[in-house]
């Protein structure tokens, strides 16, 4: 099968800042500018973005290639 399709991609490329671009679906599904690409997102926490929101890009659902994302402001 396509094993490189399961495999995570090195974090340090999945870190990072992004910009919602869309709300796909409130609450629950964005579209993200993050690495001049536009990908799918969804939040870590429960949380409302809308366009023009900076994000931290903080991982990827290798599933459905759905970027991870959380407010700048969260703390780690």
């Amino acid at each position: 099968m396509l094993d490189f399709l399961t495999r995570k991609m090195p974090e340090n490329r999945l870190n990072g800042v992004g910009i919602i671009s869309e709300t796909i679906y409130p609450d629950k599904t964005w579209r993200v500018e993050f690495q001049a690409t536009y990908w799918f997102a969804r939040s870590t926490c429960s949380m409302t973005f809308k366009p023009e929101d900076f994000v931290r890009v903080v991982g990827m659902d290798v599933d459905d290639l759905t970027l991870l994302i959380e407010p700048m402001n969260l703390s780690h």
